[in-house]
């Protein structure tokens, strides 16, 4: 019976070892970096890494519009930028082709000196490799008495219409208040015609359109922010799609062949020598 204990003992022993090993081998493996050799692979302490074909500084990106500049945000932190078209970067992802951006936020109401205002007013990615992802983006709208269009090339493609008054309880994005549509297959565009369908309240407050991250309502629990949007947001995260036109671009990292190849002109092939990752 004491030989049995005994062994039960050194089994749990041995596989607390094991345990502890193990851990210590997962902390101290570093990811490998995936910026071009030589080159800065983030933006101050924050904790968002460059990969290529994006980088920061001469012959770190593979042409102008995957150059990143490091600037300072409203509220003084260090973060990366796509410098073509100042919008900040919060996320890359290599293996779907896409970038979480900072998009800014269009209202019409009396402005906050940040906000992009203006019954009209857009943010263009033309000509560039760059589009807003119809997949994982939605075009919103928030305030009461708010119907506002998407224009492109002078023609309507989208809009949606929020009505409310001062009494109105928000519980989602779903026109009472807040309303929100799909977009059209890849925008570069996006331009915001702010109108009503009657007399203006001052008392209702402001309105907005932004195009958004279509899980982004979804992951806040009060909706009553929604009423003073712009005045209490300056922008929202959305997703940007990207490619690669026109055949395969290839550096040396760390001793492994890196490839970025062109996939169904809307993802991208992503893998090191001998791994694959997609």
């Amino acid at each position: 019976m004491a030989e049995a204990t005994m062994k039960r003992m050194v089994l749990k022993l041995m596989l607390h070892l094991i345990s502890l090993l193990w851990l210590s081998k997962s902390s101290s493996a570093v990811a490998p970096s995936l910026a071009k050799p030589n080159c800065t692979e983030k933006c101050g302490n924050i904790n968002v890494s460059i990969p290529y074909p994006f980088g920061i500084g001469d012959g770190c990106y593979m042409n102008k519009w995957f150059e990143i500049s490091c600037n300072r945000t409203f509220n003084y932190t260090i973060s990366p930028f796509l410098k073509s078209f100042n919008l900040e970067v919060l996320q890359f992802s290599l293996l779907q082709g896409t970038v979480l951006v900072n998009n800014p936020v269009v209202g019409d109401c009396i402005d906050p000196e940040w906000v992009v205002s203006g019954k009209n007013a857009s943010v263009s990615l033309r000509g560039s490799p760059f589009y807003y992802s119809e997949i994982h983006n939605r075009f919103a709208a928030t305030g009461c008495d708010n119907l506002v269009f998407t224009i492109q090339d002078g023609d309507v493609i989208g809009g949606c219409l929020s009505i409310c008054n001062v009494s109105t309880l928000l519980n989602g994005c779903y026109g009472i208040g807040c309303c929100q549509t799909q977009i059209p297959f890849r925008i570069q565009t996006f331009n915001v015609n702010i109108t009503g369908t009657g007399v203006r309240n001052a008392k209702l407050g402001c309105r907005s359109a932004f195009l958004v991250e279509k899980n982004w309502f979804s992951n806040s629990s009060d909706y009553r922010f929604l009423i003073d949007f712009p005045d209490q947001v300056r922008n929202v995260p959305a997703v940007v799609e990207w490619g690669i036109a026109n055949g395969t671009c290839e550096f040396e990292s760390n001793n492994k062949l890196v490839l970025i190849r062109q996939l169904q002109h809307r993802r991208l092939l992503f893998k090191e020598w001998g791994t694959r990752l997609l």
